[in-house]
């Protein structure tokens, strides 16, 4: 098919018929000729909606019959290039004064110029010029009223000047088609004024009309009038009497629209470069089937849609999903009011807010309340009755739990994954939609991509590098969601990861912690490298005593969960679970031959590899290590059971005492009759030296200092001891 412009008021010609317009054409030819043998004047109405293609139509009549050989003489008259109903009159007869002064008709000479003539008397006659002619747009009012003074003499009536002009084209005999365009854009006086110079002073020999416009409008202007009141009948008869043969644009059948939009789809890509996955396509036809299909009624609604899509710079629709960047500009060209409430009730359409955490809620309350805030909204946007469905249908291929709403059934918690995309439906991407730019504190996504390529070649110093890492401090959560979309290179970027990592914490920062944010992405990483290669990325991960902790959470992650990553079949995971496990197994017994760190002293980073050893182990191996430490004498028992008293950090950044020890967390490390009998060769009365006798009170979370914690291990040994 033959691409056409983008611009939605761009009109075609004969060459680009790609809607077979040309049939049409030829029958107003035949009903012009037709007109033309009996010599008087007639009116032809080409009848369509706004945006059918009615000036096309037009401009493919002009070259058809400029290309026979009938003498045809176009006179262009569009009324809403004038000011006023007095400058129109003014400007209709001046428009086929003038197309006769330039007339070269050397055989006609003297009938063109009595023709003329007699225009410049029906002219004067006909229409009150002082002080009016100024209303012509672009004509100074003092030159035109010279030159009128010029053109016209004498006092003649209205009706001895219409004859006078009557008789002259008869004798001129050429025919004279005189097209009015957009009647639809005049207000009611304005219409009806035309319709008098058409229908009474311009029924002239010879002098056709064929008028172009959208009859519900026309209806509904003379409606507006004085002339017709409010009945829909007496304007349809009103029109019936001045157009005397109807041409009615056909409308677009489905294969029409569907080319068209092929078409322009197909132009935007080639245009804009871009390369666009096939699924995500598939997408946007699915609910260009569903919902859209019915809405591109006209050639200028498709134009007019895909001059928007096409009216942003690439770079930025790299940035987005495609199919929902097509989905949102079509709210945005032919439902504005609803494309602006979106980023307004950002946290409904995207499922964020803390009743969607908290099951308490009156859940269906808060389904009512969603409900009700969809169809408030398609009724206070102004959408069509006929239209919500598609509209709906819409919204809820963009965000899919509007589906819940207008259902009218409780949402579940938004489980978007990042390996979906650009999705505009993510908190990640939601806001670049809008602005059509990706918002300085986020990161580009092509970014991201060079930075991971920097480093994985070993360049850290590039800017993109840099970038990268800034980025990631900043916001480790953003960053890491970005990089799992992609988790390519896993062993570079793991390193890297664990690397950065190590980095100080701010113990406030409660939301997006690095090291958190690390260890969930390199989880993500280990799920999707394969089975053949992990057992190596694992191996020389754990070289590293410092990044080993970071490794071992992350493994815990990856073993918590049943559920292997979207895309990703169960078998295939349970092969990385597995993998994981005898590869990690080993790692860790031969590295508790060499750990000497104090229980107390050795933090979290040590629990965590003791934990990871006790949750990969079949058998009691960590418990006996654990037992034979305390033997040996190189660990403490009280300092050791202290060790398990759960602790965590407090808004100040210090680490406090969140729950008492239990008998659960102790025998998940010791044997309990050989804790009892270790423990009963102790002192585990309270210190003297101190109040604290390892009470904890709910609601009090006092610093964990090892004092405390001691005093804390001393009453869980002698709960176990009591009787």
């Amino acid at each position: 098919m033959t691409e056409f412009s983008a611009f939605p008021d761009d009109t075609v010609s004969l060459g680009d018929d790609a809607l077979g317009r040309e049939t049409l054409v030829d029958r107003i030819v035949q009903a012009l000729d037709a007109a033309r043998n009996n010599k008087q004047s007639s009116v032809l109405g080409l009848i369509g909606p706004w945006g059918s293609g009615k000036s096309s139509v037009l401009d493919m009549l002009k070259g058809k019959l400029n290309a026979q050989a009938g003498d045809w003489q176009w006179i262009s008259f569009n009324p809403w290039y004038y000011g006023d109903t007095t400058s129109m009159q003014f400007g209709f007869f001046n428009e086929l004064r003038s197309h006769m002064q330039a007339m070269k008709n050397d055989a006609a000479k003297d009938a063109v110029k009595n023709a003329r003539d007699s225009f410049g008397s029906l002219m004067k006659s006909s229409a009150p010029f002082v002080g009016a002619i100024g209303g012509l747009v672009g004509v100074d009012a003092s030159d035109a009223m010279k030159k009128l003074g010029d053109l016209i003499g004498g006092e003649e009536s209205t009706t001895r000047a219409l004859e006078q002009a009557k008789a002259a084209l008869r004798k001129l005999d050429m025919p004279f088609i005189v097209v009015l365009d957009d009647l639809d854009r005049l207000d009611p006086g304005e219409l009806l004024l035309v319709a008098r110079l058409v229908r009474l002073v311009g029924r002239l020999p010879n002098v056709h009309y064929l008028l172009a416009y959208d009859e519900r409008t026309l209806i509904d202007l003379l409606r507006a009038s004085p002339l017709v009141g409010k009945d829909s009948g007496r304007a349809g008869d009103y029109l019936e009497k001045i157009v005397q043969l109807r041409f009615d644009m056909p409308p677009l059948r489905g294969k029409q629209v569907d080319d068209l939009i092929n078409a322009q789809l197909n132009e935007t890509l080639t245009r804009l470069d871009l390369v666009v996955h096939t699924l995500v396509l598939n997408r946007f036809q699915d609910t260009y089937d569903q919902a859209l299909r019915g809405r591109f009624r006209t050639v200028r609604s498709i134009k007019r849609y895909f001059a928007q899509v096409g009216m942003v710079d690439p770079g930025v629709l790299r940035e987005l999903d495609f199919s929902d960047y097509l989905l949102l500009t079509w709210l945005r060209v032919e439902e504005p009011s609803v494309y602006h409430w979106l980023p307004r009730n950002r946290a409904y359409v995207l499922n964020i807010g803390l009743e969607v955490a908290f099951a308490a809620v009156d859940q269906a309350k808060i389904t009512k309340q969603r409900q009700a805030t969809l169809f408030s909204l398609l009724e206070s946007a102004g959408v069509a009755e006929e239209d919500r469905d598609s509209v709906v249908d819409v919204l809820i291929a963009l965000f899919p739990v509007i589906r819940n709403d207008r259902d009218g059934a409780p949402r579940q918690a938004n489980h978007f994954s990042s390996a979906d995309g650009l999705r505009v439906n993510s908190s990640d991407y939601f806001d670049r939609y809008f602005a059509l730019e990706v918002p300085p504190e986020d990161i580009a996504n092509v970014a991201v991509a060079a930075g991971v390529e920097d480093l994985v070649a070993g360049n850290e110093d590039t800017d993109a590098a840099v970038r990268l890492r800034t980025a990631f401090r900043e916001d480790p959560a953003l960053v890491r969601r970005k990089l799992e979309i992609t988790p390519q290179n896993a062993a570079a970027v793991a390193e890297w990861m664990l690397d950065a990592g190590q980095d100080d914490e701010d113990p406030n920062r409660w939301i997006g912690s690095l090291a958190r944010n690390v260890e969930q992405l390199l989880a993500v990483a280990l799920a999707t490298t394969p089975p053949e290669a992990l057992e190596g990325l694992l191996t020389a991960l754990s070289t590293n005593a410092v990044r080993l902790p970071t490794l071992a959470q992350s493994c815990r992650d990856l073993l918590s969960t049943s559920n292997p990553p979207q895309g990703m079949s169960q078998d295939a995971f349970d092969e990385v679970t597995a993998t994981v496990r005898a590869t990690m197994l080993p790692i860790l017994a031969d590295h508790f031959k060499e750990e000497n760190r104090d229980p107390m002293d050795g933090g979290t980073d040590l629990w965590v590899l003791i934990w990871l050893w006790e949750a990969l182990s079949d058998d009691d191996a960590p418990k006996a290590w654990i037992q034979s430490q305390v033997e040996t004498g190189r660990w403490d028992l009280i300092r050791t059971v202290g060790a398990l008293v759960p602790v965590g950090i407090s808004s100040n950044g210090t680490r406090s005492i969140i729950d008492p020890i239990g008998r659960g967390q102790i025998e998940r490390f010791f044997d309990l009759p050989w804790l009892v009998e270790r423990a009963s060769a102790l002192n585990l009365d309270p210190e003297t030296t101190s109040s604290d006798d390892g009470a904890f009170s709910p609601g009090q979370h006092p610093v964990a200092t090892p004092g405390r914690l001691e005093a804390m291990a001393r009453a869980a040994l002698r709960m176990l001891q009591a009787p």
